[in-house]
């Protein structure tokens, strides 16, 4: 072998080899404990860049997008230490009273056969969503496994935080519940009050204009005495059924 191919075949060894630990992630030591989740300051969060969907198993997309309400991105691989208890415990937590509107995600690197086999075989009713194309990542990054993030109801990263969690202690809660009264209530439209007019269009409380229903006469009234009302533009007209005949016996009178 040449020199020539020598330097060549040493290039292209470190080039794969540099490209393997780019996939590759640290993994938390399972010596560790799960901690609480902790939130940042208001102040110290920064916008969350995450608008992506994603294939889900073990089946259907889902969209994850900031500003969609609070939202929890748990990153987990179905081979790293209690991968089991930490997405049945994540199951248990999104059941939870008062969290029930927090979005959950938990995401995964590994191709679809393998993390469909473990959901079957484990019987996780958490779906599981796959970012083979690093479309989550490339806003969220992940630099060890696993990581949460939580964004915040404005768009912003509330928690960045590396290791397993105590999903179900009380302090992981308290600090979700926290992040789920910060967003702002939902604007209520004010309802629309009528007056009871008796008759035409009349202006509401909202500005626009309510039609008021046509006036019923009681049974057995004098089919003579009937007035026929008519609206167009606000306007009442009436027209007496009775002018005909009364105009019938003037001209009898005359003669």
């Amino acid at each position: 072998m040449s020199y020539r191919a020598a330097a060549l075949a040493l290039v292209f060894g470190l080039v794969a080899v540099l490209l393997w630990r780019h996939e590759l992630f640290t993994v938390q030591r399972p010596g560790d404990a799960p901690r609480d989740l902790v939130a940042k300051a208001a102040p110290q969060r920064h916008d969350a860049f995450v608008d992506a969907v994603l294939p889900a198993v073990p089946i259907g997309m889902r969209r994850l997008r900031a500003g969609d309400g609070v939202m929890l991105i748990h990153y987990w691989a179905p081979w790293q230490d209690e991968a089991f208890s930490q997405a049945l415990a994540l199951d248990s937590l999104r059941r939870s009273p008062g969290l029930e509107t927090l979005r959950i995600e938990v995401v995964c690197f590994d191709p679809f056969p393998s993390v469909a086999r473990y959901i079957a075989r484990h019987r996780l009713a958490l779906p599981v969503l796959l970012d083979l194309r690093s479309e989550l990542r490339s806003g969220l990054p992940c630099p060890s496994l696993p990581f949460t993030y939580v964004v915040d109801a404005a768009g912003r990263i509330a928690i960045a935080q590396p290791g397993r969690v105590d999903w179900l202690s009380a302090g992981t809660r308290r600090t979700l519940t926290q992040l789920l009264k910060e967003q702002a209530p939902k604007e209520q439209d004010e309802p629309q009050r009528q007056s009871p007019a008796r008759g035409g269009n009349t202006r509401s409380h909202a500005g626009g204009f309510v039609a008021h229903r046509k006036p019923v006469l009681a049974p057995g009234h004098d089919d003579a005495a009937r007035h026929q009302v008519h609206r167009r533009n606000g306007d009442r007209q009436a027209v007496d059924a009775r002018r005909p005949s009364l105009e019938v016996a003037v001209r009898h009178d005359d003669e």
